[in-house]
Formats: structure tokens, C-alpha cells, sequence
């Protein structure tokens, strides 16, 4: 397993594997792996049927790949491998990898649907507010109350300091609520975190609500664990719908 040292080297690798055919879970984008080559963190493998990526976490791994043929690499590293796979119902070729990941070593953790959102009316909500540096901590603290530490995608305080230095993340008044975002585009719901303390009193929409808002009601989208019944309620009264997308979460 090689260190990337330049994003200009994992451009070379990658662009080799793109091809007619390839099998891939790979759509980290552009600047998260400058962010993680910067920090040292990202490597690469070369086997006789693709190529690995593997993104250091500090507790695990995570895993992308382009595959030649539907042959799962023999992977053993010193701490846990999380990966992805994300297909739709014509890409019978990659759904069928979820099952072979299975028999080779990974456990089948979860599925996910993808849900979106069109642009629409929208409402205005208060209380709601950008977050700031001196958030971080009560930030933190939220996300690991509500998200697995392996397939949450939490980010590093380093990480969360950009997010919250480039505007990408909201929060209630006291901080009972997250909602962190990507914008382009299409924006897309990263994170959205709310403390058991004040559930079922409106704080999820009200922070979609000032998220759609603030991204001036661009398209958007949310990955949404299959059977969190509570999410999608809330994400379909806020105009959130599947779009055919799902997703499997994979650990070894």
C-alpha cells in the first residue's frame, strides 16, 4: 500500500482504470482528496484486477475501487474497512458485488436510499443560525450521539473546522441541532443531527427549512438509512423523494 504524495499521482492511477467495464464506488470529490493527500492520508493499491483507495480515518479505513471484473480483493489491514457500494436497479452488475463483498471477508451492515429534493416553495424558519468556530466541541459531541463512529462519515476536528470556516454547516441557538451540508450545484445533506432532548418538536425541518434557504433552493439530496422511518418522514414533508438510487454499507 503506497501514500499518495500529489493529487497530479492519483489522477494518473485513476484515469487508468477508466474504462468500458470498470467497477467503481469512487466519487470522493476533487477536494477531499487534495484535503486528504495534504494530510497524508490517502493510499493507494494496485492489484491484478484494479485499483484500491484507501482513505485513512484514524479508527478504520474507508474503501473505493475500480475493479476489472467482479473479483474482490483479498484486503488485511490493522484496523476496520468500510465500504459503500451504490447502485440502481439497472446496474445489476455492481448491485451483484454486494453479495461477493459478503462472502469475502466484509459484513453487510446496512442499506441506504437516496432521496431528492426539487426546487419548490420553501419556507422560512428562525432560530437557526451558521455555525462558528467555537461551536466545534458541542458539535462533535452531537454527531457522535447520533452517528456510528465507523459508517457515520464523521469528520476530523481539522475537517470540521473547513465545514464550519466555509459555511457549510447550521445550527440551533443552543446547539441541540446540526445540519451539515455540501453546496454546488446540487447540494446534498451530510450530516443531519438532532439531540434526543428536543426530537419531535419541529428542529429537523427547521434546520432543512434554513439550509434550503440558504442554498437559495437548489436541487438537493440525502442518503437516508433504509427503514429509518423517522427520517424519511421528515425528509418527505420537508419534499424529499427517492430517486432510484440505494446503497450498501459494507465492514471488514
Amino acid at each position: 500500500m503506497k501514500r499518495i504524495e500529489t493529487y497530479g499521482e492519483l489522477t494518473a492511477l485513476t484515469s487508468a482504470e477508466l474504462h468500458a467495464g470498470v467497477l467503481t464506488n469512487a466519487f470522493t470529490d476533487a477536494e477531499t482528496y487534495g484535503r486528504e493527500i495534504s494530510d497524508g492520508r490517502l493510499y493507494a493499491e494496485k492489484t491484478e484486477n484494479g485499483l484500491l483507495i484507501l482513505h485513512d480515518r484514524g479508527s478504520h479505513f474507508r474503501l473505493n475501487f475500480y475493479l476489472h471484473s467482479a473479483k474482490i480483493p483479498d484486503l488485511e489491514l490493522d484496523r476496520p474497512i468500510v465500504t459503500e457500494i451504490a447502485y440502481r436497479q439497472i446496474d445489476k452488475r455492481v448491485a451483484e458485488l454486494v453479495p461477493l463483498f459478503a462472502g469475502s471477508g466484509f459484513s453487510h451492515k446496512f442499506d441506504r436510499v437516496r432521496l431528492c429534493r426539487k426546487t419548490s416553495e420553501i419556507v422560512e424558519s428562525d432560530g437557526v443560525r451558521l455555525a462558528e468556530p467555537c461551536d466545534a466541541v458541542k458539535i462533535q459531541a452531537l454527531l457522535a450521539e447520533c452517528f456510528d463512529p465507523l459508517t457515520g462519515c464523521l469528520p476530523t476536528d481539522t475537517e470540521l473546522d473547513g465545514i464550519i470556516r466555509n459555511g457549510e454547516l447550521l445550527v440551533t441557538e443552543d446547539v441541540t441541532g446540526v445540519l451539515h451540508f455540501a453546496d454546488g450545484k446540487t447540494t446534498e445533506i451530510r450530516h443531519l443531527a438532532v439531540s434526543p432532548s428536543v426530537r419531535k418538536q419541529g428542529t429537523a425541518s427547521r434546520l432543512i427549512a434554513s439550509f434550503l434557504s440558504k442554498t437559495e433552493n437548489k436541487k438537493s439530496r440525502v442518503w437516508v438509512t433504509s427503514g429509518n422511518t423517522a427520517a424519511e418522514k421528515t425528509y418527505e414533508k420537508n419534499g424529499y423523494l427517492p430517486d432510484g438510487w440505494t446503497s450498501s454499507v459494507l465492514i471488514k
